[in-house]
């Protein structure tokens, strides 16, 4: 089997993480009350590490809300539209427990989770995640392999882990490619796949 050749998904990717700055205008154009400043946005590029990565992230924040903003994603699910969600953003300060009221709506309804988790904090973390999200995959999770009772844990219940390298790179999770836990991931026999962002 040529893995070049066989058909590939990415189930990593951010609404906003794709917004650039020739988009943002577009939009922009098309509604002036869109909320985002464009001048500044523009002038948070290029992301190179955690520092510029959280600059960039202010400018798009206006965009971002409360889930209890996003229930209208249950009737887009039930029309076949939407498969699953995905709770992401600093995860310093932000644990998931707040949000497992309405995490809980998801996963009762059958949608997918998917929650950063493992990036910029330690393993505990994902064991937030694990506890109050419904989690059926892990995004970045490189904090995963400092516990090995969590390896251990994902091992068992083959919890998926979407690994972002270019991206950990990019925000400074790690400080060179080589040091990216993918390799090792595949020692271990995880259940992963590798992702661009």
């Amino acid at each position: 089997m040529d893995w070049k050749t066989l058909p590939k998904v990415e189930l990593h990717c951010h609404l906003d993480g794709i917004l650039d700055p020739t988009m943002a205008w577009e939009i922009y154009r098309n509604d002036p009350g869109f909320p985002i400043r464009l001048i500044e946005f523009e002038r948070a590029y290029p992301i190179t590490d955690y520092e510029s990565f959280f600059r960039w992230w202010k400018f798009i924040e206006p965009i971002e809300g409360e889930l209890a903003h996003f229930y209208p994603i249950l009737a887009l699910y039930e029309a076949g539209l939407v498969v699953g969600v995905a709770l992401a953003g600093p995860e310093r300060g932000n644990p998931v427990k707040p949000f497992h009221k309405t995490i809980t709506r998801f996963h009762e309804a059958g949608l997918g989770i998917e929650i950063h988790a493992g990036e910029w904090c330690g393993p505990e973390s994902i064991w937030d995640a694990l506890e109050h999200g419904y989690p059926h995959r892990i995004g970045h999770g490189v904090s995963l392999f400092q516990d090995p009772k969590l390896i251990g844990l994902f091992q068992e219940r083959q919890i998926h882990l979407e690994l972002c390298p270019t991206s950990n790179l990019k925000t400074g999770s790690i400080a060179q490619i080589e040091e990216h836990p993918i390799g090792r991931a595949r020692e271990l026999g995880l259940n992963f796949s590798p992702m661009t962002m």
